[in-house]
């Protein structure tokens, strides 16, 4: 099922070509939601300084209704300034190498979801390759943990699923994971 593709994520709210909230761009969550509040004021402002919107704008042949709410809020009637304003954020992008190991480990765990397999078995040359795919393995268990330690608890149920309630979840790491999803055989060939 090599053909799956594994979306990296890292959705974005940009409001007038700021950014207001970013998700993250590799995750082992099946599901992340963001939010954010914007000013629609500011909003039809921006584009009203916009010349090229006004122009297309000009172009249509059909007028378009336009709605006054000015009574409209969408906070609650008692305060009308419940809801604060998102504010600007940079951002955020891994570094090459971040990118090499996280996507990877995130497809691994998505796989091993799928699959219904037990864990992975890894025949050991000694090479890089062999020894890139433990590396990637790793960063695989050190997410699965974290979410487990951050109270995700459908990671912590499709953990069980594949290893069984012989594990303690309060005292889950990468290296207990590691441990019950991670084997090795040695493979010696000519060249090792």
């Amino acid at each position: 099922d090599g053909g799956r593709l594994y979306y990296d994520g890292s959705a974005l709210i940009v409001c007038n070509g700021e950014i207001l909230a970013q998700a993250s761009q590799f995750s082992i969550e099946d599901v992340e939601v963001i939010h954010a509040v914007v000013d629609l004021e500011s909003i039809r402002s921006y584009r009203a300084s916009q010349s090229s919107i006004m122009y297309q704008s000009s172009l249509l042949k059909k007028s378009i209704p336009f709605i006054h709410a000015q009574q409209f809020s969408l906070g609650s009637e008692k305060n009308t300034n419940c809801l604060k304003l998102s504010k600007h954020k940079r951002l955020l992008l891994h570094k090459p190498e971040e990118e090499c190991a996280l996507g990877p480990a995130c497809w691994l765990w998505d796989y091993l979801k799928r699959s219904g397999a037990s864990g992975y078995l890894l025949p050991l040359s000694g090479g890089a390759d062999s020894s890139s795919t433990a590396a990637i393995v790793g960063v695989m268990c050190n997410l699965v943990a974290n979410s487990i330690k951050n109270g995700n608890r459908d990671v912590e149920n499709e953990v069980i699923g594949i290893i069984g309630n012989d594990v303690c979840m309060e005292e889950m790491t990468a290296r207990v994971l590691a441990r019950k999803l991670f084997h090795t055989v040695y493979m010696g060939t000519n060249n090792s």
